[in-house]
């Protein structure tokens, strides 16, 4: 992902490699979706995907998320951020994750 400047201005919004300019949000899910696949090693069908109703997040890869969601995001995830709800999809581990860093 690159900033595009255009002469002396300010720069822009991200871009990805094709020009498309990327939202923060759009790139965090990104990010998580690649946790998914690099760390937790589990391809989700989509972002919407209920990933506990699907048995793809047990409690051990659950607390491998917010362990990898910690150190990628440099945030800390409480205990009273633990609705499981936040978590059930990569759309709302996005938005969750947008709430605390955005």
């Amino acid at each position: 992902m690159r900033t595009s400047t255009t002469g002396g201005s300010a720069p822009r919004a991200p871009m990805n490699t094709r020009g498309v300019i990327v939202s923060e949000g759009e790139k965090i899910k990104a990010q998580i979706t690649a946790i998914f696949a690099e760390q937790l090693n589990l391809e989700v069908p989509s972002p919407q995907t209920d990933l506990i109703d699907a048995g793809m997040l047990d409690s051990l890869k659950f607390v491998d998320l917010l362990l990898h969601i910690e150190k990628k995001f440099d945030m800390r995830v409480d205990l009273g951020d633990l609705d499981l709800d936040n978590f059930r999809s990569i759309d709302k581990i996005a938005k969750f994750v947008t709430g605390r860093v955005g």
